[in-house]
């Protein structure tokens, strides 16, 4: 992507020969043009960088993710992740904490890899190839922020927590609920409803994963004297449910002697 000029930029300072360019002024078309540019490549610095530049750029991105090409957005969220690497200020970080209290700071991982001579951010971009697990990508930059928080520059934090808001906009809020629920393994799928059936004040447990007895979980409830013992089937199925699932468990209602039987599903019946 090729660089846009800076004559209509308002101009802040110059940095090793470029221009600093306030991003707040930029419409978001331009700032996301010199924002996906190759960092070498740009003609201009902008400031503040790696995060979205004011709430209005971020606001009107997310309200639009829907019809970003998601190589773009995934680009984007390259740009606000930490690389491998230094920031300007850590040597005077690091020769401060040194002085103040020597043996704490050999213990911090960043300043031990510095006097090592490694880089002193260990990078978070990896993640990107963690974004078929988008949950888990949000939870590591949380881990990330909680361990770093504060020895990161402001624009650094920001631009973790506007990634964190792609990663949510862009890979999870999307998802129906039924392909939330497809996703989960078998077992899974049966904690969950498990779970949906105790917060509706029933007592219940689980059956084993083989030998079950025909059904997955067990429902006590005893309300003013009335003794309920209930059985669930859970069906994490794509094809609807024939009749023959149906008929199994009114066996199973009517071997054991219950109250009912409840056939759970994310498909439909035939």
């Amino acid at each position: 992507m090729s660089d846009v000029g800076h004559d209509n930029m308002k101009i802040k300072a110059t940095v090793d020969g470029k221009p600093i360019v306030d991003a707040r002024d930029l419409p978001l078309d331009v700032w996301l043009q010199v924002m996906l540019s190759p960092l070498e490549s740009r003609k201009v610095c902008l400031y503040p960088d790696f995060c979205f530049p004011s709430e209005h750029h971020r606001e009107a991105y997310l309200a639009d993710i829907a019809n970003r090409d998601l190589r773009e957005v995934k680009a984007l969220i390259r740009t606000f992740l930490i690389p491998t690497g230094v920031f300007g200020y850590d040597a005077e970080q690091i020769a401060h904490a040194i002085q103040r209290d020597s043996m704490a700071a050999l213990n911090i991982e960043r300043i031990r890899r510095a006097i090592r001579g490694e880089p002193v951010w260990e990078g978070i971009t990896w993640i990107l190839d963690l974004l078929h697990r988008p949950r888990m990508a949000i939870q590591v930059i949380d881990a990330y922020l909680a361990a770093h928080f504060w020895w990161m520059p402001d624009w650094r934090v920001n631009g973790l927590f506007d990634a964190m808001r792609l990663i949510r906009s862009a890979y999870l809020e999307p998802l129906q609920p039924r392909d939330e629920l497809l996703s989960l393994a078998p077992r899974d799928f049966e904690f969950v409803i498990a779970l949906l059936f105790k917060h509706m004040g029933f007592q219940i447990e689980l059956t084993p994963q083989t030998g079950d007895g025909g059904f997955d979980i067990r429902l006590r409830r005893c309300d003013a004297g009335n003794s309920e013992l209930s059985v669930v089937e859970c069906k994490r199925y794509t094809e609807k449910i024939p009749v023959k699932e149906m008929r199994a468990l009114l066996g199973v209602v009517e071997r054991d002697h219950l109250t009912r039987g409840l056939l759970v599903t994310t498909s439909g019946f035939t």
